[in-house]
C-alpha cells in the first residue's frame, strides 16, 4: 500500500508529517550553523531561522546570546517575527542575561508590538528584580506604562 500512496500521489503532494520532519531537519542544520567559527555563518544562520518562524524559536534564543553583536542583533530581529511564541522566551533572558543580551531581548519585545503587553504586565509583578526591570523597560519604551 505505502507504494500505491507513493505513485498515487499528486506531484508537489506532501504529507504533513514529512514536511514537518523537512523543517525539523532544516532547523536542525541551521542551529548547527550557529557552532560555526564564522560570523558571517552564524549570521546567515540565524537570518534563515529568522523566517522559518516558531520551529526556531530555542535556535534564535541561542543566537541571541551569540558574541557577535551582529549576529546577536539578527537574532532578535528574527524573534521579533516569529511572534508570540518567542515572547516567554524573552522575557526569561532578563534573569540572567548579560547586558547585550537583555538590549536586544527589549528590541525583539518591543517589536513584537500588543501581543507581547500583557506577558510583560506580568512580567513587572515577577519575583526576581532584573525579570521586573526588564519588563518595565520595554513598557516604558513602548509608552504602554498605564
Amino acid at each position: 500500500m505505502g507504494l500505491w500512496n507513493r505513485f498515487g500521489r499528486k506531484k508537489g503532494e506532501e504529507t504533513d508529517a514529512s514536511a514537518d520532519a523537512e523543517e525539523e531537519t532544516r532547523v536542525a542544520g541551521l542551529a548547527l550553523s550557529l557552532e560555526s567559527e564564522d560570523i558571517v555563518a552564524r549570521w546567515r544562520a540565524v537570518r534563515a531561522l529568522g523566517e522559518i518562524g516558531e520551529p526556531a524559536v530555542l535556535p534564535l534564543m541561542k543566537g541571541l546570546g551569540d558574541e557577535d553583536w551582529c549576529v546577536r542583533r539578527e537574532a532578535a530581529a528574527g524573534l521579533g517575527r516569529v511572534g508570540p511564541a518567542a515572547i516567554p522566551h524573552l522575557i526569561g533572558t532578563f534573569a540572567n542575561a548579560d547586558d547585550a543580551m537583555r538590549q536586544d531581548a527589549v528590541r525583539a519585545l518591543r517589536s513584537l508590538g500588543n501581543p507581547a503587553v500583557d506577558a510583560l504586565k506580568e512580567a513587572a509583578h515577577h519575583g526576581d528584580a532584573a525579570v521586573r526591570s526588564g519588563a518595565l523597560e520595554v513598557i516604558k519604551a513602548r509608552g504602554d506604562l498605564t
